[in-house]
Formats: C-alpha cells, structure tokens, sequence
C-alpha cells in the first residue's frame, strides 16, 4: 500500500500538484480506509477531494485518481502477460479463462456510470468490459503516458512491485494453512497460480 501511495504522489507531481505536498501520499490511505468502512468504493471519489484540498485542481486529482487506478490494471496485466509466457498457454489457460469468466459475468450484471455512448448489446461481452472499463479514455490516457516512456516504465515496475509484494501476502497465508505439522491442511494442494 505504501508503494501504491508513493505512485499517487509520482503522478500528482506529473500532473502539476506542488512537490511538496504533504497529503498526497495520505490520500491514497485516507481512500483506501474509506473503502474499508463504506459500500460501493467511495474511495476514489474521497482520494480525489483530499488530494484536491484547497488548491482547486479537482480535475487533475481525478486525474490522478484515475491514473492510479490504471497503473493497478498495468500491472495485473503485466503479471499476467509474464505468467503466460512462463508457464506456457497449458498453464495458465485455466486460470486466465476463469479470470476473464468472472470479469465478464460480473460486467454483463453492470452499467456503466456516466458512460454516454451507446450501450453495448449484453451478449457482446467484450464491448460490455470495453465500455464498463471506459476503453476510450483508457486508450487516451496511455497515450498521454507514452508521450513519457521512462516515467511510465518507471511507474509500472513500482506498480508490478506492489503486485507481487500482495501475491506474496497471499501466498503467506496459504503456507500459514497448509502446515504439514498439523491437521489443518486446507490449502495444502491449491496451487500459487490460484493467488496470481
């Protein structure tokens, strides 16, 4: 989480918020304990009037906010990417197909907030993900990151960081079940590719 917070503050300072400022890595906790407290992820929206505060830069905090949340999507995507090339299609194949099931059938149940195109047909999932996910805007905001290529690879190795250090956590958890010294083994033959 410190990480992800160190990242808020990278791109506030990209998006022309004073170096300087102290609440930019508070920020990030104070929306991430809003999630923690509050139904539907308020966080975000809480994350972008703090980091806003009193200097009127609401649209770059949700700029921010947003980029933050895109850095996370990079990241799972990158993991997956390196994942697939690792363990080969055989491998993975089984976990990315659940992932992509359980992405799309929780899509297929949403419509997106403030989304003013016209909506996608519910049988065609991938267009539902596209626009549930605001593929536009998406589209443009990596367009913006590569016009600076070495802040965005630096942000996406923090950001891969940060991924594996909560893969690592889970996967403390599992070993933390699955001790053979005693008869508690419930996570004993689940594989760490279910974690990733």
């Amino acid at each position: 989480l410190l990480l992800r917070g160190i990242r808020q503050r990278l791109l506030a300072s990209h998006f022309g918020f004073p170096p300087a400022g102290n609440g930019q890595i508070a920020s990030y906790f104070f929306g991430r304990g809003m999630n923690l407290f509050f139904p539907f992820g308020p966080g975000d929206l809480a994350t972008a009037r703090a980091l806003d505060g009193a200097d009127g830069m609401s649209e770059a905090a949700g700029a921010v906010v947003f980029h933050n949340r895109l850095f996370e999507l990079l990241a799972i995507l990158a993991v997956l990417l390196v994942g697939l090339i690792y363990l080969g299609c055989g491998g993975a194949l089984t976990a990315l197909f659940w992932t992509v099931f359980l992405v799309a059938a929780t899509v297929s149940l949403t419509r997106p907030l403030g989304w003013s195109g016209e909506e996608a047909s519910r049988f065609n999932i991938l267009a539902r993900i596209w626009a549930a996910f605001n593929g536009p805007a998406l589209r443009r905001a990596l367009g913006r990151l590569l016009s600076n290529p070495g802040f965005l690879l630096w942000l996406l190795l923090v950001s891969v960081v940060a991924f594996l250090i909560e893969i690592v956590g889970y996967w403390s958890i599992k070993q933390a079940f699955s001790s053979p010294m005693d008869d508690y083994v419930l996570m004993k033959d689940l594989p760490f590719l279910h974690f990733m």
